[in-house]
């Protein structure tokens, strides 16, 4: 009689097989499909810059005050990325914005504190370049008026002025932002009296609302000083020293604190 081995597996073998299968699973488990993987699975620092695709973080995922100033590169904070006023008075430290900063004719009056003497800082002042026209009205009225100062209804500002082939004229200017107003310059006066055109209002034009000024003619300087006082029907009260001068042309000695060109300057220390 033929007999025949029994085909079952050895205990070893059954073994094997199901290791072999346990891991098998095991591996396909782990990852079933997409978005498998959270942040458990993911250990410190295993995702590099290199794993990110470009454009794969936005503003959505960038949790609150996560990116602080340390982590910014110089210069990477531009104009187009600061939203219209972003930039307020309580973000400007101390002295940062100089006289340097400030262009010609840029300042209006709503910008100026009530503090504000001629100049950004102390010891400053203004130059402007001058207009030119053809004769003193003229350049008057195509110069731009700068304000040096503000203080309730008071505005101090200056205009630059030069006459073709002529002279180059600074004034320094008083103007109310309500009828009434009174003042005594170095130049002209406005002290009050039976008729409106006795006191300082707003038409009044810039010849009668002039606190000092100095007219030089070609290659030469001027510099002047003078005194002011003035009151507005708002309360305000001013008292004050006054600085103008002008350069034409230029100078044997050289063009000094003036600069190039035909220019005026502009300083002094108002109170009140």
């Amino acid at each position: 009689m033929s007999s025949s081995k029994s085909l079952r597996p050895s205990p070893a073998m059954f073994v094997a097989v199901v290791a072999l299968v346990m891991a098998m699973s095991g591996a396909a488990i782990a990852l079933p499909g997409r978005s498998s993987v959270d942040a458990s699975d993911l250990a410190k620092g295993s995702v590099t810059t290199k794993a990110i695709a470009k454009g794969a973080i936005g503003s959505k995922q960038i949790g609150g005050k996560s990116i602080k100033g340390n982590r910014l590169k110089d210069g990477a904070v531009k104009a187009d990325q600061l939203a219209d006023g972003a930039v307020t008075e309580a973000k400007i430290a101390d002295g940062a914005v100089t006289a340097a900063k400030v262009g010609d004719g840029t300042l209006s009056t709503k910008n100026l504190s009530d503090d504000f003497i001629i100049s950004s800082d102390a010891g400053n002042f203004v130059r402007l370049t001058a207009t030119e026209g053809a004769d003193a009205a003229a350049a008057r009225a195509a110069a731009p008026e700068t304000p040096l100062f503000t203080k309730g209804d008071i505005t101090i500002s200056a205009k630059c002025l030069q006459v073709t082939g002529g002279n180059t004229i600074a004034e320094m200017y008083i103007a109310t932002a309500t009828n009434g107003a009174v003042f005594n310059g170095a130049v002209d006066a406005l002290e009050g009296g039976p008729a409106a055109t006795d006191f300082l209002n707003t038409d009044t034009e810039d010849v009668d609302r002039t606190l000092d000024n100095a007219t030089v003619a070609a290659d030469d300087a001027v510099f002047n000083e003078g005194e002011f006082t003035a009151l507005a029907p708002d309360g305000t009260s001013l008292i004050g020293q006054t600085t103008v001068g002008a350069k034409n042309g230029t100078l044997a000695g050289g063009d000094g604190v003036y600069g190039e060109g035909n220019v005026c300057v502009f300083g002094g220390e108002i109170a009140g």
